[in-house]
This record gives C-alpha cells, structure tokens and sequence, in this order.
C-alpha cells in the first residue's frame, strides 16, 4: 500500500506548536519578534556606540510601536512592560562586570534598567524601586552603593 505524501513534501503540523496557528496569527508573531529583534540590536549597539543617530532612531521608533494602537492589533500584551522587560535583560546582560564588584540578589536583577529609567527621568524612584522588588530607601541606598563604585556622582560619571 503506498503513503500518500502531503503536498510540496510537508510534514503535517505537530500537535502543538506554532503550525496550529492561523496565518494571521503567525504573521502577527512575527512582526512582533522582528520587533523585539531590532529592539535588542539597537539597545545593544547604542551601548557599544551612544552616539548613534540611527541605532537611537530605530530604538524611539520601536518604543512608540509598542505603545500604539498598532500594536494592540497585534498582540493583548503590554508594551511598555515589554520594553521595560527587553531593556533590563540587555542592559543587565551589558553590565557582567559590574556584577563582579556589585553583588546583587536574584530577585532585583532589573536594578541595572530601573537604575538607567530613573536617572534619565522616565520613571519614578517608587517605580524604579518596584522594578527590583526592593523598597525605596533598599533602592536609594543600592543607588548609592553602584555609583560610589562606578564613579558617578548625582547620575553624571567623573574621574
């Protein structure tokens, strides 16, 4: 008896996996992992580069993508928290070495991102705080303690 082959020599879709998906569904997928792709590269290039003009362009563009309506068409999820969720992990992943010298607890590892938001005025010290799991006062003094050991004083480096 022969098998009969699916079309174009496809395997049929798993049982569970993204094959069950409708095209639309994986296309909105898509956007929103190319999305999240280029959010990572420009974050990771502006680290390397500050003053890159079109790595800054594209991380602005994919922010505002991400709190449109756009892309509430796209996805139930919250944008901001996902920009908020890729910036601590890329910029935690850039800061390693720091973590040699400042030993933080697993549950405040978004310290890095929340410490970056705040001094450049997007968020709250309370929100910042929040953002590692700590109380204001834990979070003003690990302030504090990074700056003393970076070199930085009041959110500017010095020599």
């Amino acid at each position: 008896m022969n098998k009969i082959k699916p079309k174009g020599g496809r395997r049929p879709a798993v049982e569970s996996g993204i094959n069950e998906l409708y095209p639309e569904e994986r296309l909105a997928n898509a956007v929103i992992l190319q999305a999240v792709d280029d959010y990572r590269a420009a974050v990771r290039r502006l680290k390397k580069y500050p003053k890159d003009e079109i790595a800054a362009g594209i991380k602005i563009s994919i922010e505002e993508f991400f709190v449109s309506r756009e892309f509430c068409i796209y996805s139930e999820a919250d944008g901001k928290s996902l920009i908020g969720q890729i910036y601590a992990k890329e910029l935690n992943r850039a800061c390693d070495k720091a973590n040699d010298v400042f030993r933080l607890k697993p549950q405040h590892s978004g310290f890095y991102a929340s410490y970056d938001m705040w001094r450049r005025g997007k968020i709250a010290k309370r929100d910042a705080a929040a953002m590692c799991n700590m109380s204001c006062q834990s979070f003003y003094v690990k302030v504090k303690k990074f700056e003393e050991i970076k070199g930085i004083r009041g959110g500017k480096e010095h020599e």
